[in-house]
């Protein structure tokens, strides 16, 4: 086996996590994501672990396997952070707060909410991290894992207990139960998942690109319902699909697309010659 050390080896990975904010869910349009209510500061992230359950169907024939087909059911996701707040936690888990005082009673229900973070994203190439923005789209706090412990402090040492809170991650109206998207800097990051949480009311666009052409927005982009998405093509895509509609004579000569009045989601495919 090789001692050496191969710089030729690609890699990509998350190496830790900074800040996370939890939102309650005021409405749930139709065919859109979720509207949120104001935004939680959970403090300084510690860990943030998700699994998620998956129903299973094996279609047989043949004595083998001939599709194996997995759908997702619902996640479990672990948020530890520093911020333990009795305010916050009636919030989380449906409680009353009143005059500075939680009140915990047998009949209170975990309402519905989103929750976001931010990873720091290690790539080949760059000693400068990128920032992985989460946005998970419906969750809710499981009571059975709200805990309260205390320790005698001992030998003079102080053991911060951090409040670590158990969610169950659920698919949202659009079927859609995780948005993720990857930015150069910290800032743009934080305003991605604030976008998506401070919406009164927003539709998403997704732009995917064929061949040698460009766009802004690129990625995943998120515009006030009723308003207009503007997207501007590096030139004027050989062929351009929104959905299954053929949207190419829509597009300026200068490449400029226009979705007037966002009311639902959209999912663009643009083709571009190769050069």
């Amino acid at each position: 086996m090789s001692n050496v050390f191969n710089r030729n080896k690609q890699y990509k990975i998350p190496i830790g996590m900074r800040r996370s904010w939890w939102m309650p869910i005021v409405s749930e349009p139709e065919n859109g994501l979720p509207v949120y209510g104001d935004v939680e500061d959970m403090g300084a992230a510690r860990l943030g672990t998700l699994t998620y359950t998956t129903s299973v169907v094996d279609i047989e024939g043949d004595d083998k396997v001939l599709r194996h087909i997995e759908v997702f059911q619902n996640g479990s996701f672990v948020g530890e952070t520093t911020m333990n707040d009795l305010q916050i936690n009636a919030k989380l888990y449906g409680h009353t707060f009143d005059a500075g005082v939680e009140h915990s009673n047998g009949d209170d229900q975990s309402p519905p909410g989103g929750y976001c973070f931010i990873e720091p994203i290690l790539k080949t190439g760059s000693n400068k991290p990128i920032f992985r923005a989460t946005f998970l789209l419906y969750l809710t706090a499981n009571p059975a894992n709200e805990s309260q412990s205390a320790a005698t402090r001992q030998g003079g040492s102080i053991t911060p207990t951090y409040n670590s809170v158990t969610y169950t991650v659920y698919t949202c109206k659009t079927g859609d139960w995780r948005l993720r998207q990857e930015f150069a800097t910290e800032a743009e990051a934080e305003a991605w998942l604030m976008g998506i949480a401070g919406a009164t009311a927003s539709w998403p666009v997704s732009v995917e690109i064929i061949g040698d052409g460009s766009v802004d927005p690129a990625g995943t982009t998120f515009f006030p319902a009723g308003e207009a998405a503007v997207l501007t093509f590096s030139a004027k895509p050989s062929v351009l699909y929104d959905g299954t509609t053929d949207k190419t004579s829509a597009v300026t000569p200068a490449g400029v697309y226009t979705i007037s009045a966002i009311a639902a989601p959209h999912r663009l495919v643009a083709v571009f010659a190769e050069s």
